[in-house]
C-alpha cells in the first residue's frame, strides 16, 4: 500500500471512531483525489455511518453520485445560488471569512455559514485570527446561522458556543488528537452540559 492509500484507511478509522459523539461529518480533503474521497465515502458507509450524516466539500460529483443531502462551498467555489437553482434537496453551506460575505450566502440561499478562523490555528498561521467579538456581531446580523470554526477545542469550545452560533466545527481539535474518540466524546460532553 502506499502513503495515500494509508492516508485514505486512517481518516475513515478516525471518522469512524468520532461519529457517535458529532451531528456531522464534513469530508475536507482537499488534498485526496476524487477517487479517494469516493473511497472514504465507501469506507464510512460500509462501516455503518449513515449517509445523511455527511457533508462534502466542494465536489458536488460526489455528492450527487452517492445521493448525499448536504454540500460545503469554500469561499470561491460555485455560487450557493447555482446549486439552489439546480439542486433544490441539498442543504448548502459556505465557507466566509467576512460579515459581506456571510449576509451574499445567506441571501443566495445557503442554509448556514461557517464561519473563522476564529483562534489562532495551524493550518492559517498567516493570517490573523478573528475572535469571539466579531463571531458575536455575525451572528447577530444573521440569526445564528453561523458555525464556528478555527482553532477550537475543549478549553474553548463554551466561550465560542456563548455568541449564540448554531454549533462549531472542529477538525485538528479532533482529528490530531492521541484518541480522536475521546477528545469527541469529552468536547461533547461539555457542549452538552452547558446546554
Amino acid at each position: 500500500m502506499t502513503n495515500g492509500v494509508d492516508s485514505v484507511y486512517a481518516t475513515i478509522e478516525k471518522l469512524v471512531e468520532v461519529e457517535c459523539w458529532v451531528d456531522k461529518i464534513h469530508i475536507r480533503e482537499k488534498d485526496k483525489s476524487a477517487r479517494d474521497i469516493c473511497t472514504i465515502v465507501e469506507g464510512l458507509r460500509d462501516k455503518g455511518v449513515r449517509l445523511d450524516k455527511l457533508v462534502i466539500n466542494d465536489r458536488l460529483d460526489i455528492a450527487l453520485l452517492y445521493g448525499l443531502s448536504s454540500i460545503h462551498l469554500p469561499s470561491n467555489g460555485i455560487k450557493v445560488k447555482s446549486i439552489r437553482k439546480m439542486f433544490k434537496h441539498l442543504e448548502v453551506s459556505r465557507s466566509v471569512h467576512s460579515i459581506y460575505e456571510a449576509k451574499q450566502s445567506i441571501a443566495e440561499g445557503a442554509d448556514y455559514i461557517m464561519f473563522g478562523h476564529v483562534f489562532p490555528t495551524k493550518s492559517k498561521e498567516y493570517m490573523p485570527h478573528r475572535g469571539l467579538n466579531v463571531v458575536r456581531t455575525l451572528v447577530d446580523e444573521i440569526d445564528s446561522k453561523v458555525l464556528a470554526v478555527g482553532g477550537i477545542h475543549a478549553s474553548n469550545v463554551i466561550d465560542v458556543l456563548e455568541t449564540g452560533v448554531l454549533g462549531v466545527a472542529i477538525m485538528s481539535g479532533i482529528l490530531d488528537a492521541n484518541n480522536p474518540g475521546a477528545e469527541a466524546e469529552k468536547l461533547r460532553n461539555s457542549m452538552n452540559e452547558w446546554r
